[in-house]
């Protein structure tokens, strides 16, 4: 593995309740997930849509983040097999999102993002012959259960978001993000210049959900015109209505540095200042090829 990708550095939004600036923050709590069992793989894809309707999740669109551990001396197995099946799955079965990302703190770490715009697409893949050859094969990689994860899109309504509070978002200072230390961290591990993806955790107060997603919704419509970006969105976890994820993917560091002095970033630092939660936890990865 190259050596670049054995250390990991860190980005947070804000420290205190602005996103004024980037530190290292730990690996995101995963302890609510859904949680595979490594010797019945497809006993855990069964149990996705089983969990979604015991939570009554009402729309189409689903999103699902799926978190392995594999043996250090299989990681190189691990990613042929990952690239198969995405390849078999973004060409024949039409996600919105199907991508492996690999953790540059801990190599041996990885996260498949999906994106679905109809929930009986999910199930049908993992009944394709690829789906099912995927399903089969990484439990012999791995060295602990699958951990996952299901979201909505923030631009969905869901019980408990509580009411939109503007006026508590405008009434919180604005702050200048100071970000050059986190260019310094990426020029260590050489990916100033390289794509990268932070997997960002946010919590938020009870009944802030709506008045997060609220200015969520406008910022990554925002973001996704700026031409550094390659994916931009936040989700809104599927069983706790106050635990949101905001998924960034940028080209480069310049392409984010010049997103963090753009206005709706201000607005988003407001949001966090008013209704964000503690815990907030942020890590990142490297896309791994199709």
């Amino acid at each position: 593995m190259n050596c670049q990708f054995t250390k990991v550095f860190a980005l947070s939004l804000i420290s205190g309740v602005l996103l004024s600036n980037y530190i290292n923050l730990p690996m995101p709590n995963l302890s609510n997930s859904v949680v595979a069992q490594t010797s019945n793989s497809q006993q855990n894809q069964e149990d996705i849509m089983q969990r979604l309707n015991e939570l009554n999740y009402q729309g189409n669109v689903v999103a699902v983040r799926s978190h392995f551990v594999v043996s250090p001396e299989h990681i190189d197995e691990f990613i042929n097999q990952a690239a198969e099946v995405a390849a078999f799955t973004n060409g024949k079965d039409s996600p919105v999102l199907y991508r492996f990302f690999q953790n540059v703190e801990q190599p041996n770490q990885f996260v498949l993002m999906e994106e679905w715009s109809d929930r009986n697409m999910l199930q049908q893949q993992r009944n394709t012959t690829h789906g099912q050859a995927f399903q089969n094969e990484f439990p012999k990689l791995i060295t602990e259960p699958v951990q996952v994860r299901m979201y909505q899109p923030a631009s969905e309504p869901a019980p408990g978001d509580g009411k939109v509070d503007k006026a508590l978002v405008e009434a919180q200072p604005g702050a200048t993000p100071t970000i050059s230390r986190t260019r310094d961290r990426l020029a260590q591990y050489d990916m100033v210049e390289a794509p990268f993806v932070l997997l960002v955790d946010i919590p938020v107060t009870e009944g802030g959900a709506a008045t997060m997603k609220d200015t969520a919704v406008r910022v990554q419509d925002a973001t996704l015109e700026e031409p550094g970006s390659i994916r931009y969105g936040y989700y809104q976890d599927a069983k706790q209505p106050t635990s949101f994820l905001l998924f960034e993917w940028w080209r480069r560091f310049d392409d984010m540095a010049h997103h963090v002095e753009l206005p709706h970033f201000q607005e988003l630092m407001k949001a966090f200042g008013a209704v964000g939660g503690d815990g907030r936890t942020v890590a990142i990865y490297r896309p791994l090829p199709l």
